[in-house]
């Protein structure tokens, strides 16, 4: 078992990206539009976290 200290900081991103995908999902349209094939669904997911960090960074 690793030290707390190692464990530490890697837990508190982990649980700050879990609350963002949950954000995500929730208030945001990750799972609202409805793609003809799965390459279009993959798309989407791998564009989305760009837009919201762009809107995030933005709002700085």
């Amino acid at each position: 078992m690793p030290p707390l200290e190692e464990v530490w900081c890697p837990y508190l991103r982990r649980f700050t990206i879990d609350h963002w995908y949950g954000f995500l999902k929730q208030r945001l349209p990750w799972t609202v539009p409805n793609f003809g094939t799965p390459k279009q669904s993959q798309w989407w997911s791998d564009v989305m976290p760009f837009m919201t960090w762009e809107l995030w960074l933005y709002n700085f």
